[in-house]
């Protein structure tokens, strides 16, 4: 048997469903299940609602893409700079744009970029009654917000450390049934021993492989 173990208010191990690779599921305890609950529930909630996704980070973006396409989004704009990024966005079943569309509305918005601007810009877009999750973390300096767009369509802005426990039994069983593969958002594969030279290269997103206890 194996174990996913993760950090939260409460320390424990969640054993794996039978069958599933490990290393699909090493970012289950942060990365792959905060992307999970800044898109999954509120699709579940509104089934073909248009979902904008305002990319930047590594991988979280891209995996909120993944979870929207399979969770049934009506639409899943992806927002990002990087060329590559949109690249791999489309691949799981998103249009990819280097600036927001303009005049587009949508109901789930998702600020994955670690970019007050573009969190702002994500927020602009809100339809009335949108929800917008956003997973930075924006330490130091004020983040400045389009309250009047969000007061007259009435938009639910969420930020904060993600409840692992709450959510992780979802992402696993979604991975273990084959609606959701993790697996190409990782940049690059590792033994545990090259570790160490390889991590100094700061690689996007690698994969550390470990054989035995």
């Amino acid at each position: 048997m194996s174990w996913c173990a993760f950090r939260g208010p409460r320390k424990r191990s969640v054993p794996l469903p039978e069958g599933l690779d490990p290393a699909l599921v090493a970012s289950a305890s942060d990365n792959l299940t905060d992307a999970w609950r800044a898109v999954g529930p509120a699709l579940r909630a509104a089934p073909g609602a248009r979902v904008l996704i305002m990319g930047g980070t590594p991988s979280i973006g891209l995996y909120v893409a993944m979870f929207a396409a399979a969770v049934g989004a009506g639409a899943i704009d992806y927002v990002d700079r990087s060329a590559q990024r949109r690249t791999q966005a489309s691949a799981l079943g998103a249009t990819p744009h280097e600036t927001t569309p303009a005049g587009e509305e949508y109901e789930i918005i998702v600020d994955a970029s670690a970019d007050r601007g573009a969190l702002a810009e994500g927020l602009r877009h809100a339809a009335p009654g949108a929800r917008c999750h956003s997973v930075g973390i924006f330490f130091g300096d004020p983040t400045p917000l389009p309250l009047d767009v969000m007061y007259m369509h009435g938009v639910t802005l969420t930020t904060g450390r993600p409840d692992v426990l709450a959510d992780i039994a979802d992402v696993l069983d979604l991975v273990a049934d084959g609606t959701v593969d993790p697996a190409p958002i990782f940049s690059d594969e590792f033994a545990w021993e090259d570790a160490p030279a390889a991590l100094a290269e700061l690689p996007r997103k690698p994969l550390v492989l470990r054989s035995g206890p």
